[in-house]
């Protein structure tokens, strides 16, 4: 079980780093390795966030997933790329800033960084086209050289695809079995699917079997698979006990179908990106489904286990695995 965190929170508030430390065994950084924060201009590198996210996880005995080298489907520039870097229209020069980037960025925490989302949210948000992106500039095989860059980087490491409301859309699960399958195949070095499973869209819990079929699909191409941002936001719609349950299902029909790790978008409901002014401007579902505050994840804001939390403990402990 893992979370997302934050640098500056970990470094200045001892209850939210202590809350990671005692209910999580792995942290994810939010922000502080996308290109936004980690290379603001084409010779400046900012390290420092993303080092201390490393070092407080060693000294405290967790694990690390890298996120994310490349974020596809990206808009504006405090999480994408930065605007020095949009700016760089010849092909040749941003592909070179870009596969060097990964080289630079996996390199350093070789052996420390065990596991990479190499390519974030390449699709469409709500169907199964490739998003149209900067890194076109690229060339079209452009998946298949990012994640050859990190392997050369660290042949170590375990590199994964990341994407959003896979569970929601047949189409889009189907297009990506389709890339994953289409990848193995030519033996490029893709060893995991992360499903966001942000359940932002709608109030519903996924339909029965949504996750565990499409898990069980995506390992039957010999990859793994992991839940990498759940948060189940509450509204008029969603009552607590409601989230219970939804957390409940997501959990086991995950372990049921082999899932190797589950990460929550955040530690406590005091700080979710969900009641950001951003989320709400871009998402008019959010708004419209869902209270602000949300309160989308296991610990309250005073960092307490919510009733979610026992459910996943539960479902944890009483689910048969492969």
């Amino acid at each position: 079980m893992g979370a997302e965190v934050n640098a500056g929170r970990l470094a200045t508030n001892p209850a939210y780093a202590e809350a990671v430390v005692r209910n999580f065994t792995s942290v994810t950084p939010g922000n502080e390795l996308k290109w936004s924060v980690l290379r603001p201009s084409p010779t400046e590198w900012n390290w420092g966030p993303a080092d201390s996210i490393v070092e407080f996880a060693e000294a405290n005995n967790l694990g690390v997933r890298g996120h994310t080298l490349a974020w596809v489907n990206e808009s504006g520039d405090q999480n994408g790329l930065p605007p020095w870097l949009r700016g760089v229209t010849d092909p040749e020069a941003f592909r070179t800033y870009v596969l060097d980037g990964v080289a630079e960025t996996v390199g350093r925490y070789r052996g420390r960084i065990d596991r990479w989302d190499v390519v974030n949210e390449a699709f469409v948000y709500y169907n199964g086209e490739r998003a149209p992106s900067v890194y076109d500039r690229m060339g079209p095989d452009y998946i298949a050289d990012l994640f050859a860059a990190a392997h050369a980087a660290d042949p170590d490491a375990s590199l994964w695809l990341n994407e959003v409301f896979t569970e929601l859309f047949p189409d889009k699960a189907n297009a990506i079995l389709s890339l994953v399958s289409s990848l193995r195949n030519r033996g490029v070095p893709i060893h995991g699917v992360g499903l966001q499973t942000h359940l932002t869209l709608t109030p519903e819990a996924p339909a029965a079997g949504s996750i565990s079929g499409l898990v069980s699909r995506l390992r039957s191409l010999g990859v793994e698979v992991a839940i990498t941002e759940l948060d189940v936001p509450l509204g008029p719609l969603r009552g607590e006990q409601a989230q219970v349950d939804t957390y409940r299902q997501v959990v086991r029909e995950c372990l049921i179908a082999g899932c190797s790790e589950i990460t929550t978008w955040g530690v406590t409901d005091a700080f979710t990106t969900l009641d950001s002014a951003g989320q709400r401007e871009n998402n008019p579902l959010l708004s419209a489904f869902f209270s602000n505050p949300s309160k989308p994840l296991l610990l309250d804001t005073a960092y307490n286990p919510k009733a979610a939390y026992q459910a996943v403990v539960e479902a944890i402990e009483q689910t048969p695995r492969p």
